[in-house]
């Protein structure tokens, strides 16, 4: 019996027993508190396949993963099929199949993967004297340093086994900067691709296959140095750093954004390709400062100075006609969260005097300003006598691009 069945329509029962295929009731309603019966759920028979795998020396080779696939899955679609792993003796049992054909793969390390296609599955029945004999791979060695000759850790490298149809066989250099790609079906080269986020990728389309004493060097990235602090002087002891290229589309392959913690607000941001950059650096209670057109080469690092974080975010730009696009004088600006939203002027102080006015009215340019607000998105409201009212939603002061030299248009 089974009981905490939640109430409800259309629910079912499903059985899995190793040898047996999947077994499922009819579906069946229950109300709170109620019992009922279900009739029997009768399990089939599945097939099995039963066999050995064996190394080069014809011995059996324990710990294999023997697994049923089909042809043109993936490895993540391969991931819940059923499988079994070789005991001492190299044998192995799958249970529980339906009738057809498949497909057996065998994954070991050292070893050539192995695909044995077209196997018969009869329900109720066991194939047995399965025997697969495994090859040993070919392998390259090598180590990965940087220009002082200094190990590199925690560099991912990648070769690609064009005799196995591209397949990309991935080691990672340990803490002498040393690797091994095994498992390599080519005889004569294969491509190598060496990665690492704080150095430039390596690619050599021709490694010669059983190289033992491979040197790759990487030349380090650029990188950003400065102190940050706040208009009174003060250290800024937590804030974030981060570069993006205006030039790269794809956000994967933009730095990533660092934090760092110093007594002394000093920091140095490294892994920065070469390149033009717009530098952000954020901090809690602060306005984000924002950095145009910092110039990085390859190996150099450049020194940004002190930089200064204003106390809160600020929101700012200009309200314009929708269609002549002139700048509108008077019009109401609001921040539709309230005061709530700003900070005090000294952090420290949580009972200073009053918070900022959280309404604004544009000037002769249309230009309105905020400053001294508080981290996240808020929302701003837009009138003006003779134009509908607008709602601006999304507006971040901790983003340079969704708080500052906003362009809002209203219509008549």
């Amino acid at each position: 019996s089974l009981s905490g069945i939640e109430a409800g329509e259309s629910n079912w029962i499903r059985v899995k027993k190793s040898e047996y295929l999947d077994g499922s009731s009819e579906a069946f309603s229950v109300e709170p508190k109620q019992s009922i019966d279900l009739a029997p759920i009768v399990l089939q028979l599945g097939g099995a396949l039963q066999g050995t795998v064996l190394g080069p020396d014809g011995k059996g080779m324990s710990d294999c993963l023997v697994l049923v696939t089909h042809e043109g899955e993936t490895e993540v679609q391969q991931s819940g099929n059923p499988s079994s792993t070789t005991n001492a003796r190299g044998e192995f049992l799958i249970q529980g199949l339906p009738s057809g054909a498949v497909d057996l793969v065998v994954k070991a390390t050292h070893y050539l993967e192995k695909r044995v296609p077209q196997v018969e599955v009869i329900e109720g029945s066991v194939h047995r004297d399965i025997v697969i004999k495994l090859e040993q791979g070919n392998a390259l060695s090598g180590v990965v340093v940087d220009g002082r000759g200094q190990p590199i850790v925690g560099a991912e490298v990648t070769a690609k086994d064009y005799a196995q149809g591209v397949k990309e066989l991935r080691a990672t250099t340990g803490g002498d900067g040393r690797f091994t790609v095994e498992g390599i079906q080519a005889n004569d080269v294969v491509e190598l691709d060496v990665a690492h986020d704080s150095y430039s990728a390596y690619t050599n389309e021709k490694i010669k296959v059983g190289s033992a004493d491979l040197k790759i060097v990487l030349k380090e990235h650029g990188s950003l140095r400065g102190t940050v602090i706040t208009s009174e002087g003060k250290v800024v002891e937590s804030f974030s750093v981060q570069a993006q290229n205006p030039a790269t589309k794809d956000p994967r392959k933009q730095p990533k954004s660092q934090t760092f913690t110093p007594a002394d607000g000093s920091f140095e941001y490294k892994g920065v390709p070469g390149g033009v950059y717009t530098v952000y650096v954020r901090a809690p209670q602060y306005s984000a400062a924002t950095l145009a057109d910092v110039r990085v080469e390859e190996g150099e690092s450049v020194d940004l100075g002190q930089i200064i974080l204003e106390v809160g975010g600020k929101v700012n730009g200009k309200v314009v006609d929708a269609v002549t696009k002139r700048p509108l004088e008077g019009a109401r600006v609001q921040i539709t969260q309230g005061s709530s939203r700003f900070l005090r002027t000294d952090p420290s102080n949580t009972t200073g005097g009053p918070l900022p006015n959280p309404v604004q009215v544009t000037g002769a340019d249309g230009g309105f300003a905020f400053v001294g607000l508080k981290g996240g998105a808020l929302n701003l409201r837009v009138s003006l006598d003779g134009y509908v009212s607008r709602k601006v939603d999304d507006v971040n002061p901790d983003v340079a691009d969704k708080s500052q030299g906003l362009v809002i248009e209203i219509d008549q």
